[in-house]
């Protein structure tokens, strides 16, 4: 690992911003909100200007595949970059990191996501996630910082019902599914035997 890997990683660990030091990133990543604006705004500056143009950012002289924003041979070194990654254990976000076991993230990667999904369906179903649970079928302990607490909604109405864990949260939503086929009898009849 070169010197720059190691200062980035610092700050990183840090919670520091890589081009101003003295301001704190922004969650899961190595950046303040200004460097983040900024970022957005050049990138959607050369977005925007391959659109109209139909050239690639990149390599201004391609055109851009139709419907993307980057000729054919940016298209395929991210697919074999993300294929070299994935075949060598390392994260896509953070190449210099292993993933996972099971995944093809790493471990900031999983929890960035994981506290990201969690927020976004807090506001949307206007409920807090609870630190601990019963689940509300089997009564078995649960725990949102192992990431088991699953929210159960109606997917026609969109409101929340239940707090589930995932084995139930699964069997329920495949019930469903079986009722609405009109083959859970068949069902019955197999898990009696």
């Amino acid at each position: 690992m070169n010197d720059r890997m190691i200062y980035y990683e610092n700050l990183k660990a840090l919670g520091k911003c890589v081009n101003h030091p003295n301001r704190d990133a922004i969650f899961g990543r190595v950046s303040c909100q200004d460097c983040l604006d900024r970022s957005n705004v050049i990138s959607t500056i050369h977005h925007t200007d391959s659109m109209i143009h139909g050239k690639c950012p990149i390599h201004p002289s391609q055109n851009v595949v139709s419907g993307m924003f980057r000729c054919q041979g940016c298209l395929d070194w991210q697919r074999n970059y993300r294929r070299v990654l994935k075949n060598s254990g390392k994260c896509y976000g953070h190449p210099h990191r292993d993933v996972v076991p099971g995944n093809t993230r790493c471990k900031e990667c999983v929890e960035y996501s994981r506290v990201r999904h969690i927020a976004i369906q807090e506001k949307k179903f206007g409920v807090s996630y609870p630190t601990w649970w019963l689940c509300d079928i089997c009564n078995k302990p649960i725990a949102l910082f192992k990431g088991e607490i699953m929210l159960d909604h109606d997917h026609i109405t969109g409101l929340f019902r239940h707090w589930l864990c995932e084995i139930c949260n699964t069997a329920e939503g495949q019930i469903r599914k079986y009722i609405k086929n009109g083959t859970f009898d068949k069902l019955l009849e197999l898990a009696k035997k």
